[in-house]
C-alpha cells in the first residue's frame, strides 16, 4: 500500500472523527443563551402557566425531556422535594408533550412540585426559553430575579439552585450561573448541531 495512502486516510479521518464530537459537545462546551430580564412576554405567559400564590418568590425549573443534564437536576429536586419558602415550578420541555415520561411528572408531583409540560416549540415562543436546564427566580411583582443555570463549569456535579434561591430570597443580586446543557429552540440546536446528529 502506498504511503500517501495512510496520509489520505489521516486527513480524512480526523475531520470525520473531531466535527461530529464536537457538534455533540457544543452545549457542554459554552455557555447557552439565558432569557432577558426584562422580558414581559415571558412573565406574562408564565403566570398563565402558573398562577401567583400568596408566594413573593416563584422558583421556576425548566427540564429538556432529553437532556442529561436537566435529568441531574430533577435527580436533585426529587431527593430535596419542594422548598417551603419560595414556590416550586417545574417545566418539562419535550420535542412533543406526549412524548414527556409521565413518570417522571408524577414524581416530581408526588415531591410537591407543580409540573407544567411543554413542546419545545411552546417553550422558545411562549417563553422564549431557548436552552436548558435553565432556573429563573421571579418576584411578585413578575420581575426576573435570576435566569441562569445551575452549576459554574460544565458537567459539575454540584447542583448550586438552593444557594442562587437562598441569596435571592435575602434579596441579594447573584451573578448568573452560565447554562450548560441543551438547546430546545429550533434555531439554535440548527447552529449548535448543524450535521442533526444530536437534535
Amino acid at each position: 500500500m502506498p504511503r500517501w495512502f495512510g496520509k489520505i486516510a489521516l486527513l480524512l479521518w480526523v475531520p470525520l472523527a473531531v466535527i461530529p464530537g464536537v457538534s455533540l459537545l457544543a452545549g457542554h462546551l459554552t455557555s447557552l443563551p439565558a432569557p432577558q430580564s426584562g422580558d414581559t412576554v415571558l412573565t406574562t405567559n408564565l403566570d398563565a402557566l402558573f398562577p401567583a400564590t400568596t408566594h413573593t418568590l416563584r422558583a421556576v425549573h425548566v427540564l429538556y425531556e432529553r437532556c442529561g443534564c436537566s435529568s441531574r437536576v430533577a435527580q436533585t429536586l426529587l431527593a430535596r422535594g419542594a422548598r417551603a419558602d419560595v414556590r416550586e415550578l417545574v417545566i418539562i420541555v419535550g420535542d412533543d408533550e406526549k412524548t414527556i415520561d409521565p413518570a417522571r411528572v408524577a414524581a416530581l408531583r408526588a415531591r410537591n412540585f407543580p409540573v407544567a409540560l411543554l413542546s419545545t416549540k411552546a417553550a422558545a415562543e411562549r417563553l422564549h426559553v431557548v436552552a436548558v436546564p435553565l432556573l429563573m427566580i421571579v418576584d411578585a411583582g413578575d420581575r426576573i430575579r435570576y435566569a441562569g443555570g445551575y452549576t459554574n463549569r460544565s458537567e459539575s456535579r454540584v447542583i448550586e439552585d438552593a444557594r442562587v434561591i437562598a441569596e435571592v430570597t435575602a434579596g441579594r443580586q447573584p451573578d448568573p450561573l452560565p447554562i450548560f446543557g441543551c438547546a430546545v429552540a429550533a434555531s439554535l440546536q440548527r447552529t449548535l448541531d448543524p450535521l442533526r446528529l444530536k437534535y
